[in-house]
């Protein structure tokens, strides 16, 4: 959603998955079986609670985290606005699965208004390298994950947007898993 295009998806759901694999007690699915399920079903994202619901029936998973990126300014100091979504599953069954009517399903009705039922969780946050608080936050987070005798030290978590990603997302599990 941030326009730009060196944000590369599978890459920012890859730092996703090695955040989520560092959460005690959850099993994580790697992003390739993921991709692999989306390949099938014909579709580029998640688009409604249905189709989330069918996709995790589809890899036998109890709920799916999708990324997105809303803001991505890769150069010094590097800014990242991201939210997380967890979907969890219901019994939607996926026999028979059209991915036509997936995206039918997943569009807005016409004079809708009853209330949208919630069945996942958000987080959303923004992360600027700039300000004081999130730097104290990345330098806080580095300690013990980097290598002390490299050129940056921990201030490579401030410079290098993946490692920086990392630092984003591990924020917003820390926030999803509080709610």
């Amino acid at each position: 959603l941030s326009g730009v295009k060196e944000a590369d998806p599978i890459l920012q759901a890859d730092l996703l998955y090695t955040q989520l694999q560092q959460t005690a007690g959850l099993n994580v699915i790697p992003v390739n079986r993921v991709v692999e399920v989306f390949s099938a079903l014909r579709i580029e994202q998640i688009q409604s609670e249905e189709q989330a619901a069918i996709i995790c029936n589809m890899l036998g998973c109890d709920a799916i985290c999708v990324p997105t990126i809303t803001a991505y300014d890769p150069y010094d100091p590097p800014k990242i606005g991201a939210s997380l979504h967890l979907f969890r599953r219901t019994n939607v069954m996926n026999a028979g699965v059209d991915p036509r009517e997936l995206v039918r399903r997943a569009s807005p009705k016409p004079n809708d208004t009853t209330p949208a039922r919630s069945n996942f969780l958000q987080v959303v946050g923004m992360f600027d390298a700039a300000n004081g608080s999130t730097r104290a936050a990345a330098l806080l987070y580095a300690q013990g994950r980097n290598d002390p005798a490299g050129p940056y030290g921990a201030k490579g978590y401030l410079i290098e947007m993946d490692r920086f990603g990392g630092f984003v997302y591990h924020s917003l599990i820390e926030e999803l898993l509080l709610k």
